[in-house]
Formats: C-alpha cells, structure tokens, sequence
C-alpha cells in the first residue's frame, strides 16, 4: 500500500454475538497495519467497548488466560 497500511469499510462490530450501534451506518472505515496490535474505536463508542471486553482476571497471573468475549469486525467479501 502506497501508505503503508489498508483502509477497510467496516460493516459491524459485534461483542460476545452482539451487534453495536456503531458503524450501522455504513460510513466506519478502519485501518489495518500488520506492524501494531493495538484497537481504535470512535470516542462515542470507547466506554461501551471498554464495558463489554473488559473481564476479571481474579487471582490469574496472565490475563490473557482469562475467559473474554469474542469480538468481530465484519469486512465486505
């Protein structure tokens, strides 16, 4: 990419097999770069995303073992 990374329209994002208000529009778009990790959403939606992923990890050590929800961003094809 002449950029170097991939701008993608964003058709939903689900939580746990729920839908969210955002990007029901049709106007999200995102950008995909395969050097970071990390997730952006638009600052109206932070607090609900942050809401439904955030878990308890209790007495784990390695927070990546706790239970989470799955997330999806659903693309066009």
């Amino acid at each position: 990419p002449e950029y170097g990374y991939w701008q993608v329209q964003i058709l939903a994002v689900r939580v746990g097999g729920r839908t969210l208000d955002i990007c029901r529009d049709g106007t999200c778009r995102g950008v995909v770069d395969t050097g970071t990790s990390h997730l952006g959403v638009p600052a109206s939606a932070d607090a609900e995303v942050a809401k439904l992923l955030t878990q308890e990890a209790g007495d784990l050590m390695d927070c990546r073992l706790a239970q989470a929800p799955t997330m999806e961003i659903e693309l066009p094809g």
